[in-house]
């Protein structure tokens, strides 16, 4: 399986990353953010993730930069250590510019239907805001699923893409048209 990751992951101080490490995700050289802690199994057969820290770059993003994120890192654990079999999850992180927690929620539970993730639950968090709501559930390493994560991970990649370029032309337009404005003056 050939990564070919624009995203990158990476442990503490930007080293290589070893499983049990916090994880630093960057797009290119700008942190998207970390999970920490990263919780393995005793024999590494076993990933637990959780604790999801995003950047104020996510956070203001009008796209779910976590999904891909989460998505990098799965494809980046089965393709790095052979010894990780099962990658179990709990998502509840709110991004404010996805709209309300149901309908986060639900996002969520697609995209990990779409990868073969099995026994997905949806339920409230209490301790948090009402609408607020975590996602759980187990990938485990299969043919079906490798391929499944595969075909997801690219056509995410591929919207990240076009996102970041209409981004980048909204960013300009603004420019302009903020200096022919003040040409004008």
């Amino acid at each position: 399986m050939e990564l070919n990751q624009q995203i990158k992951i990476v442990g503490p101080e930007g080293g290589v990353y070893r499983l049990a490490e916090a994880m630093h995700v960057f797009d290119h050289d700008r942190l998207l953010g970390t999970v920490d802690p990263v919780l393995v199994s005793d024999d590494l057969s076993e990933v637990h993730l959780e604790h999801f820290h995003p950047s104020e770059f996510v956070l203001a993003a009008d796209f779910n930069i976590g999904g891909l994120v989460f998505l990098e890192i799965c494809a980046f654990l089965c393709h790095k250590f052979d010894s990780v079999g099962v990658i179990s999850f709990v998502l509840s992180r709110p991004f404010p510019g996805l709209g309300p927690g149901t309908k986060q929620a639900l996002l969520r539970a697609d995209l990990m239907t779409r990868i073969g993730a099995a026994d997905i639950q949806i339920g409230p968090k209490p301790d948090r805001l009402p609408g607020h709501f975590a996602v759980s559930g187990i990938w485990r390493y299969g043919d079906q699923t490798v391929a499944a994560l595969m075909d997801v991970l690219e056509d995410e990649r591929r919207k990240y893409a076009e996102w970041k370029t209409r981004s980048k032309l909204t960013l300009l337009g603004r420019l302009r048209n903020a200096l022919l404005r003040q040409r004008e003056r």
